[in-house]
């Protein structure tokens, strides 16, 4: 709608501005200057739940069914006050548009049941043949609404586990040098081989909660760069000590060649691979039969790795965000930072994730990573492409 006071007289007259504004495929109502409705296109009566004739006469907050014009019990998130009763159009004092969201509207449907909608309203004063009417366009922005609200949300919580982590990361590493400083005592003191491959085990579970307590503190600070220490390490063994280290290995099926390696961040892969192995074997506790299977293909220019499950799947409307800072689902202590900053290493890597899921057959999440000149890894990874 234009800003401007609009005098429609040059309208072809075979066709009159009414049924022209019938043929713009979004809601359009044109109330007269006592801010009754007096004509409505389709899309008007399906956002009101109505013919549009039954809408002729009426309101806006009558055409939405308004609570406080009719004996229905009902608790309104607008303190029982309905948002359409304080939309009167006829009472502006100028002739430009009027815009507004009306957050939280009510509208019913024939079983007095309310649907609530966010609505974006454009109002403009029209004058045609020596009369003048109220255009008002409505549009649905509930989706986008809701969509800001929860960006919003996961914005706030990003924001409030990196305004927190310094914090944390003091109290975890206190406990943490004690830990490594026993078990160093320790494996002084043990002599049988048995006892100090558990010690040494012990050490490397400090080091590594320690490198994820700092890694979870670089991706929540929000710091543009990465930086990555590349070294070759063979695939096979590597999901070996992650699925030893969860006590999962009876789960697993590593079907990996011997051979196959790759060159990258070893302590950021570990975390990438700790984080999917051990989603899947928290959904899998209750599987009567479950199954992790690891497999890795080489290709001519990168490496593709799956880590598969049999467990129930994630849900369709998760898969599009769940490399999303705080999507999570079904994990009581889950706070959805574990697979975003999966991502985001396998990103700096110039590397490939994506999630397959099938409900009821379980989830593989397939990582792709280039093959790097490992004489001159941190040179070469700039210029890679897959």
């Amino acid at each position: 709608m234009s800003n401007l006071f609009l005098n429609i007289k040059n309208i072809n007259p075979e066709i009159s501005f009414l049924e022209f504004l019938k043929l713009i495929p979004i809601p359009i109502l044109v109330l007269d200057q006592k801010d009754e409705i007096i004509d409505a296109n389709i899309q008007a009566g399906a956002l009101f739940v109505s013919e549009r004739s039954k809408l002729y006469g009426k309101t806006l907050c009558e055409a939405a069914g308004c609570v406080l014009k009719r004996n229905v019990e009902f608790e309104c998130k607008n303190s029982r006050s309905c948002v359409f009763c304080g939309f009167h159009p006829s009472q502006a004092n100028t002739d430009t548009n009027n815009t507004s969201v009306l957050e939280g509207a009510a509208i019913f449907n024939a079983h007095s049941q309310p649907v609530w909608k966010d609505l974006l309203i454009y109002c403009s004063r029209v004058g045609a043949s020596d009369k003048i009417f109220n255009i008002v366009t409505i549009i649905d922005v509930t989706l986008q609404r809701d969509f800001e609200r929860v960006a919003l949300l996961s914005k706030q919580r990003l924001a409030l586990i990196g305004m927190h982590s310094t914090r944390i990361v003091h109290d975890l590493k206190s406990p943490l040098t004690v830990i490594n400083g026993y078990a160093d005592l320790l494996g002084d003191r043990v002599t049988d081989a048995p006892n100090n491959a558990l010690i040494r085990k012990i050490m490397d579970a400090s080091k590594r909660i320690n490198f994820m307590v700092e890694e979870i503190t670089d991706l929540a600070s929000g710091k543009p760069g990465m930086a990555l220490q590349f070294q070759s390490f063979l695939l096979k063994p590597f999901f070996e000590d992650i699925c030893t280290g969860l006590q999962c290995q009876d789960w697993c099926c590593i079907d990996i060649p011997e051979t196959i390696f790759i060159c990258a961040d070893k302590n950021k892969m570990e975390l990438v691979f700790w984080n999917i192995t051990k989603n899947a074997k928290e959904v899998l506790t209750s599987h009567s039969s479950p199954c992790i299977t690891f497999s890795a293909i080489e290709k001519n220019t990168y490496i593709e790795i799956t880590v598969k499950d049999n467990g129930p799947g994630i849900p369709q409307e998760l898969l599009g965000k769940l490399f999303s800072p705080a999507a999570t689902h079904g994990k009581k202590e889950g706070h959805g930072f574990g697979l975003f900053g999966a991502y985001q290493i396998v990103l700096h890597h110039k590397g490939e994730m994506e999630v397959d899921s099938v409900p009821n057959q379980g989830v593989a999440f397939i990582i792709r990573l280039p093959k790097i000149n490992q004489t001159d890894p941190a040179n070469n990874i700039s210029s890679l492409k897959l």
